[in-house]
């Protein structure tokens, strides 16, 4: 559909868990969509604290940097968790597989 419309100010939201659940190949569908992707939902596979699932994030975040994403990453923890642990711990798993965060 952001193709037919054939605007720059339209692109896509793509999530790892429907990434997981819905496609054949994860990275491949990142490879297809990410350079057009403008918001990225980074959540495990089981929708629990990052590492407690299958989702290889290393291989994620190598394909995001792969297209040059550039934009927006979400931290997407909704189970097992409550928002201040979560938000903690996913900064420092983040951080050990190489995210920057930018400044600060």
């Amino acid at each position: 559909m952001a193709a037919r419309v054939g605007s720059p100010a339209l692109g896509y939201m793509l999530d790892t868990i429907h990434l997981n659940i819905e496609e054949r190949s994860p990275l491949g569908a990142l490879r297809e969509y990410g350079p057009r992707a403008r918001h990225f939902h980074l959540c495990e596979s089981n929708g629990g604290p990052y590492g407690t699932g299958n989702l290889d994030f290393a291989r994620v975040l190598a394909t995001l940097r792969e297209v040059n994403y550039g934009h927006f990453v979400s931290v997407k923890i909704y189970r097992k968790a409550k928002w201040e642990e979560a938000a903690r711990s996913a900064a420092e798993f983040l951080r050990r597989h190489g995210c920057d965060f930018g400044p600060g």
